[in-house]
């Protein structure tokens, strides 16, 4: 899996993001993020259908602050 970000870089223990087309089901999108603050939960939400990759983006970019430009496709090169 590629290296994630940290949503709020600011705190050494902060939340991690990532925001991927699923290698398995390309179409479909995951926004994982993994709280290093606490005891580690990590929260998902999937995204499919029509403009899967641009609602998960907006999920992440809303509910974690996360960077627009990075993302992760299973058919980039």
């Amino acid at each position: 899996m590629p290296k994630r970000k940290l949503a709020n870089d600011n705190e050494p223990l902060g939340i991690e993001v990532d925001v991927i087309e699923v290698p398995s089901a390309p179409g479909h999108w995951l926004v994982e993020a993994i709280d290093h603050g606490s005891e580690g939960e990590v929260y998902r939400a999937t995204f499919d259908g029509s403009m899967a990759k641009q609602r998960a983006l907006d999920y992440a970019r809303l509910t974690y602050g996360f960077p627009s430009s990075a993302t992760h496709s299973s058919t980039s090169t």
